[in-house]
Order: C-alpha cells, then sequence, then structure tokens
C-alpha cells in the first residue's frame, strides 16, 4: 500500500522516478521497525549485484514473486501435482495483505541478500533443504530465517552456489550500472569486478572468459585484466573475439538517479558515523530524504519507530483495559443463603 507524500519538490527533482523512490521510502517509514530498515544499509555490500541499484519494495516484490514460483513447484513435487499450481505461499496471495506477511516476506528477503546470491537460486535451495531435512510441507517465508536452521541454510546455500559458481557459465551482471560505459567509482561496481576477477581465476584464467568480461561484455577494464591474468592472456582473449566476430555489448545511458544504492532514502540506513555513508556519493540527498521520512513517521506514528510505537499503543490499550476492569462494580449474588461473588 503506497502512502502519497509531498511535497517532493523539497526533496528532490520532480521527475517520475522520483516520485516513486519517496512514496515507497514513505511507505516504509511507517511499515518498517528501525532495526530492519537499518540492515538494509549493510545489505547493501552482500546482496546479489543485480540488486544492488534496485529499492528494497522492488526487491521484496521479486523475492516473493519468486518465492511463490517456486513453492508451488516443490508442492507439486513432494506433496501433490494438482494441488500445486492453486498452492499460495502468502495470505490471501499477497505478500503485503498484512502488516506480518509484509514484515516475514521483508526479513526473509534479507536474509536471501545475506547469501549474496539471485532470490531464484535461495528460494530453490533454501526450500529443498528442509523439505529434505523432514518439512512435511514447503515452509512459510517466516520459517526460513529462524535460528533454529539458520546454521543448516548457511551451510547448504554456501556449498551449492560454490558448486554453480564453478560451472561453466559465467555469472556476471547485465546491469547497464556495471559497464564500463557507465563506470562511476562506485563501492559496487568495484565489488562486481572483484566478483568477475575471482570467477576467471576459478576458470583457470580461459581467454575464452577474459574477452566475455573485458571485450564483449566490457565489464572488466583492460588494465586490470593485463594485471591480474597477464598480457598473454588478455592478447589471446583479443583474438579470440577478432576470429570469432564478437561483437561488444553496448550498454545503455543511465541518469545520475539510476546510481542510487539501493538503501538510498530509507528512514534508520542513513547513518552519518557509517563509512557506507561518509564514501556514498549520494550521501547529502539521502540524509534530506531520511530526515523528511522521520518527519513523516513522527506525524503518522508517534514516533521515528514505527514499532516501538505499536508496542506502546499496545501497552497504553493493555492498561487501559485493565483500569477500566478495576473501576467495575462488583456484584454479588445470593443462593441458597449464601453471598457468591
Amino acid at each position: 500500500m503506497e502512502q502519497r507524500f509531498h511535497p517532493l519538490s523539497k526533496l528532490l527533482s520532480q521527475t517520475a522516478a522520483n516520485l516513486k523512490l519517496v512514496n515507497e521510502c514513505a511507505t516504509l517509514a511507517i511499515r518498517l521497525s528501525a532495526n530492519d530498515a537499518a540492515r538494509e544499509r549493510a545489505l547493501m555490500e552482500t546482496k546479489w549485484f543485480d540488486y544492488r541499484f534496485m529499492s528494497p519494495l522492488d526487491a521484496t516484490a521479486l523475492f516473493a514473486q519468486e518465492y511463490q514460483r517456486v513453492y508451488r513447484r516443490k508442492w507439486a513435487t513432494y506433496l501433490a501435482t494438482d494441488e500445486g499450481p492453486k498452492k499460495l505461499a502468502f495470505r490471501l496471495g499477497d505478500w503485503r495483505s498484512s502488516p506480518a506477511e509484509f514484515t516475514s516476506c521483508w526479513k526473509a528477503r534479507q536474509f536471501a541478500d545475506f547469501f549474496a546470491v539471485p532470490y531464484q537460486f535461495f528460494c530453490e535451495h533454501a526450500l529443498e533443504l528442509l523439505l529434505r531435512i523432514g518439512y512435511q510441507k514447503p515452509p512459510r517465508p517466516n520459517q526460513l530465517y529462524s535460528g533454529k536452521i539458520f546454521a543448516l541454510l548457511n551451510e547448504g546455500i554456501e556449498r551449492a552456489w560454490r558448486e554453480h559458481c564453478a560451472d561453466l557459465q559465467l555469472m556476471i551482471s547485465a546491469l547497464p550500472q556495471y559497464h564500463l560505459q557507465n563506470f562511476a567509482a562506485l563501492p559496487a561496481q568495484y565489488a562486481h569486478e572483484d566478483w568477475v576477477v575471482q570467477a576467471i581465476l576459478l576458470r583457470h584464467m580461459d581467454p575464452r572468459y577474459i574477452a566475455q568480461a573485458c571485450f564483449q561484455l566490457r565489464v572488466l577494464p583492460e588494465a586490470r585484466a593485463y594485471f591480474e591474468f597477464g598480457p598473454r592472456r588478455v592478447e589471446r582473449a583479443r583474438e579470440h573475439v577478432e576470429s570469432e566476430g564478437i561483437a561488444r555489448v553496448v550498454a545503455s545511458a543511465l541518469e545520475k538517479s539510476d546510481f542510487r544504492p539501493s538503501c538510498f532514502g530509507i528512514l534508520h540506513s542513513f547513518d552519518p558515523t557509517a563509512d557506507e555513508c561518509n564514501i556514498c556519493a549520494f550521501a547529502d540527498q539521502c540524509r534530506k530524504v531520511a530526515d523528511a521520512m522521520a518527519e513523516h513517521a513522527r506525524r503518522n506514528c508517534g514516533d521515528v519507530d514505527p514499532s516501538l510505537a505499536r508496542k506502546r499503543q499496545l501497552g497504553r490499550e493493555r492498561v487501559r483495559r485493565h483500569r477500566a476492569k478495576m473501576k467495575k462494580p462488583a456484584t454479588t449474588v445470593i443462593t441458597r443463603g449464601r453471598k457468591v461473588p
């Protein structure tokens, strides 16, 4: 459920993308606890590269879509084939149908981000692991991040991911943000370069993969390839491209806003004392949006932490009910000569 938030002109330039972003931040400001929101800053460094420039709300929607698809397939495999396509992983079929469902899916997506794998891969292997150890049916999202099964999933998913990454296919993000044409010296871009280098080293510096990264997809600078793999292999990679007639991928042009990190503008994610925020090129804009979201949360919830505000409200209601009960006059019923309170 999207919250209308104005005035946008005080925060960012008036574009459709900025309006969407600010409205999403306003929605999260009154739904997420401070701890869940603050976690997004650290996850920016661990989540799979395709999601590092995607808003957490869009990422959670994508996670829910993948989870629902895998949930139905596992149900059809382990329980009943004809029932699988009808099964719902979320109440009412929508991960935003209630605050509890929203929070459970949000935390499950954050759990997947911790493993630095694509959501489809996480959902596939997490559900498979739990079904194999005795779960009678595919688990709900809130069952994935419980402390009891963390160690199991941690070991199982990491092992499966290592095996997957050792396969012949080179795992490279297709986002234009990682193309050399759009290089802006961002931490996520450097991290992706490191990932590509390690993937090629794992494949014994095969010139075909160097050719793919450097000359076809253009996600790795030639200078770094020379340093990591040596001139001879890089030249062989260049010859491979020329002999095979491999065309270079041209990246689409991007706006500055396309480089905003996924944690941008989320209340409690911005921290002026955090190293990630100090080196972020969008820190000033992020601070302004986060400050506006804090005021938005205070107006709507009475506190910058909606979770604490709800707990306080529940506490006040309990006190009110208790006082009303104590004020209620006692009644006395006479039964066969005895007084019964």
